[in-house]
């Protein structure tokens, strides 16, 4: 805990767990204010998903042989892209864009949670660093959901919420 890459790390997959629950809960809402039906919000459930499928194969083999720290930073800018893009939708091809980025990031984030903990602190405490960063990550998927709602609740809209996620993903 007392490790900047542990918070680094941690923090990240965190945020996209808060980020992904409160969008995965209030995502059909968030999309109707912008002009989109349940239809389109299916259809971005679903291509994304396949698309993070893909991509965890990809983020499995890319994690063997790219610097760990680099996947996951280019998948946080993809992840804060695909946020900012998901705040402004107009199209059905932005849409796709949205969902094709936001499946990427998604998949690479996955396997790095995974794959960082034994590289960066060795096996000998793997559980219980496993467990504090599984920790941190359910908390905040946990809190996905009421940033949503406070935001629909007490602003008039959820776009708020993916307004305040985008620059704390992309520093991260």
């Amino acid at each position: 805990l007392r490790s900047p890459v542990f918070w680094v790390f941690g923090l990240s997959t965190a945020c996209y767990g808060l980020a992904s629950s409160g969008f995965g809960l209030f995502g059909e809402a968030t999309l109707r204010e912008l002009g989109f039906g349940p239809k389109d919000y299916y259809a971005l459930l679903v291509s994304s998903s396949l698309v993070a499928l893909f991509a965890q194969l990809g983020a499995g083999w890319l994690a063997l042989h790219f610097p760990i720290g680099r996947l996951t930073g280019a998948a946080m800018l993809l992840y804060a892209i695909a946020l900012g893009l998901l705040s402004v939708l107009q199209t059905k091809v932005m849409l796709w864009i949205c969902a094709v980025l936001l499946g990427a990031a998604g998949g690479v984030i996955v396997v790095v949670f995974f794959a960082v903990w034994s590289r960066a602190f060795g096996q000998a405490q793997l559980g219980r660093i496993q467990g504090a960063a599984q920790l941190l990550t359910v908390l905040a998927s946990a809190m996905g959901p009421l940033l949503f709602a406070s935001c629909a609740k007490h602003l008039g809209s959820y776009r708020p919420a993916l307004w305040l996620l985008i620059p704390v993903i992309f520093l991260l």
